[in-house]
C-alpha cells in the first residue's frame, strides 16, 4: 500500500510537472515530491519499526488533498498565464558598507551571549544547573511552548528584547545567504564571499539555541531555494534547467541529512538507534501516524479551528480576549519504543474541519503559495519578494510533518515581514554616503533661506 501511494504521487508529480511548463520549483511539484519522499521512508520503515498497515482512506485523504493543492496552483497559473515576465538583469556584485558588516557581527555575538544566559537562567529556575550547553538545551527543550505550557504558567521566558534580537538574526541569516549566493553567481572575489559567510555560520548557531534543529533546517531550505531560483533565473534560456535542478536537489537533500545528524550533540540529543531506523523514522513516521489518527479521530475540544489556526488563538490569549494555554505539539503515538507527534498537515485540517476542510484549506494553501511564487518568478529583479518567499518556503517541505502555512497568521510573522523589509533596505538600498550628502544639501539650503530672510 505504501508503494501504491508512492506510484500515485510520482505519476501526479510527473503530470503536474509537464502541465506547469516543466517548472521543477512549482509549489505543487515540490509538495508531491516531498510526500513521495516521506512515503518512501515510511515504506523503508516497514522493514524495521513500521508495522502500521496503510488504509485506502488515508491514501484517499492524502491524494485528494494534494490534488486540491494542485488545483489551487492551476487557478493561479491561469490568471498569470499572460503576465509579462521581467527577465533578470545582469547579476551585480553586492557590497556591504564596512560599518554595517561590523554591526552585524557585534549584534549576532551579543544575541548568542544573551540567549545562552537566558536559557541558563530558565534552567536554574527549574533547579537544573549545568555549564554544558548541550545539557542546558536538552532540558530547556522540555519547557518550551512546543512541548509544555510551564513557561507561560510560571511567567518565565526568554526576555522580550532578546527574542527580538533572535528574530533579527533569523532575518540577517537569509539576507546574507542571498548576498553570498548572488555574489557567487556574479563571480565575486572569494575573499569577500568567505567574509560575508561569517554571519551565516554565526546565525546558524543562533538557530540551534532554540534547543532544536527545525529552525536551522528551515534556513537550509531557504538557502537551497535561493540557489535554485537564482540559478534558474540566470539560466532561463536553458531548456534542461529544471532537470539539472532536480539532480542538484538530491545533493541538497543528502547534505541536509548529514547536517541534521551532525548537529545532534550540540542540542543535547543523540541518535538513540542505528542511522537507518533514525532517519526512516524521523522522515517517514508522519504517514503511519496519520493513518493511526484517521482510524480513531478524537473528539474535538471547545475551540474550533484551534489546531489549524493556532497562531490566531495565541494572539487572542496574549490580548487576554480568551484563555488559551496549549502546547504546540500534538499527542504522542508509539511505534515500539519510538514515539511520534507528527501527522502531516492533513491531521490538523481533518481534526478541525473534516474532509471538506482538507479540500478547502489545501486549495487555499496551493493558491496563496503559488501566487507568491509566481510573483517571484515573474519579477526576477525584486529581491524583497524573493527573500520573503524563501524565508517562508519551508512550509512546502514541512507539510510532510505538520501544518505550518496557516500558523503563519500570527504577530511573529508580521514582525518578521517588517524586519525583512527594513533590513533588506538597510543593507542593500540604503547608501550612507549619499544620505549624509543629502543631509548636507538640505542644511545648506536651509542656511541660504535663513540668510535671505535676514
Amino acid at each position: 500500500m505504501y508503494l501504491f501511494l508512492i506510484i500515485i504521487l510520482l505519476l501526479l508529480a510527473f503530470f503536474v510537472y509537464k502541465k506547469f511548463d516543466e517548472d521543477i520549483l512549482s509549489p505543487s511539484v515540490i509538495s508531491l515530491l516531498m510526500f513521495s519522499f516521506c512515503t518512501f521512508f515510511a515504506w523503508l520503515g516497514t522493514f524495521s519499526w513500521n508495522t502500521e498497515k496503510l488504509s485506502f482512506f488515508t491514501i484517499f485523504i492524502i491524494v485528494s488533498g494534494l490534488i486540491s493543492f494542485v488545483f489551487g496552483e492551476y487557478v493561479v497559473r491561469k490568471k498569470y498565464n499572460n503576465s509579462k515576465v521581467n527577465n533578470i538583469k545582469s547579476i551585480k556584485i553586492i557590497k556591504i558598507e564596512n560599518y554595517k558588516f561590523y554591526l552585524t557581527i557585534f549584534g549576532i555575538l551579543l544575541t548568542i551571549t544573551l540567549l545562552i544566559l537566558e536559557i541558563k537562567r530558565i534552567c536554574n529556575y527549574y533547579d537544573f544547573y549545568s555549564n554544558n550547553l548541550g545539557e542546558l538545551l536538552s532540558f530547556y527543550r522540555t519547557k518550551i511552548g512546543l512541548f509544555s505550557t510551564d513557561l507561560a504558567k510560571d511567567n518565565i521566558d526568554i526576555n522580550f528584547i532578546v527574542k527580538q534580537f533572535k528574530k533579527i538574526c533569523d532575518v540577517l541569516l537569509v539576507i546574507y545567504m542571498y548576498i553570498v549566493v548572488n555574489n557567487i553567481f556574479a563571480k565575486d572575489k572569494l575573499k569577500r564571499i568567505l567574509i560575508y559567510s561569517i554571519p551565516i555560520i554565526l546565525c546558524l548557531f543562533v538557530t540551534l539555541l532554540n534547543s532544536g534543529r527545525s529552525i536551522m533546517m528551515h534556513m537550509i531550505v531557504a538557502l537551497f531555494m535561493l540557489i535554485f531560483i537564482i540559478y534558474r533565473n540566470k539560466n532561463s534560456n536553458d531548456k534542461k534547467i529544471s532537470r539539472k535542478i532536480f539532480g542538484y536537489s538530491f545533493l541538497a537533500i543528502g547534505l541536509s541529512l548529514i547536517i541534521f545528524c551532525v548537529v545532534l550533540p550540540i542540542v543535547g540529543r543523540s541518535m538513540g538507534s542505528n542511522i537507518y531506523d533514525y532517519l526512516t523514522f524521523y522522515i517517514g513516521t508522519s504517514i503511519p501516524s496519520l493513518n493511526r489518527f484517521l482510524a480513531n479521530v478524537p473528539i474535538h475540544g471547545p475551540y474550533i479551528g484551534n489546531e489549524t489556526f493556532s497562531g490566531i488563538y495565541y494572539v487572542l490569549n496574549k490580548l487576554n480576549i480568551i484563555e488559551y494555554l496549549k502546547a504546540g505539539s500534538l499527542e504522542w503515538t508509539y511505534f515500539g519504543s519510538d514515539a511520534s507527534n507528527v501527522y502531516t498537515s492533513f491531521r490538523r485540517y481533518f481534526f478541525d474541519f473534516g474532509y471538506i476542510g482538507v479540500i478547502i484549506l489545501q486549495f487555499l494553501f496551493g493558491y496563496l503559495m503559488s501566487m507568491f511564487y509566481l510573483k517571484v518568478k515573474n519579477n526576477n529583479n525584486n529581491k524583497y519578494f524573493l527573500i520573503i518567499y524563501v524565508f517562508f518556503a519551508y512550509v512546502l517541505i514541512d507539510q510532510i510533518r505538520d501544518e505550518q502555512f496557516f500558523t503563519l497568521i500570527s504577530s511573529a510573522t508580521l514582525a518578521y515581514l517588517l524586519l525583512i523589509v527594513f533590513f533588506v533596505w538597510f543593507f542593500m538600498d540604503f547608501n550612507t554616503k549619499k544620505f549624509l550628502e543629502d543631509i548636507k544639501k538640505v542644511l545648506h539650503s536651509a542656511n541660504k533661506v535663513t540668510r535671505k530672510n535676514k
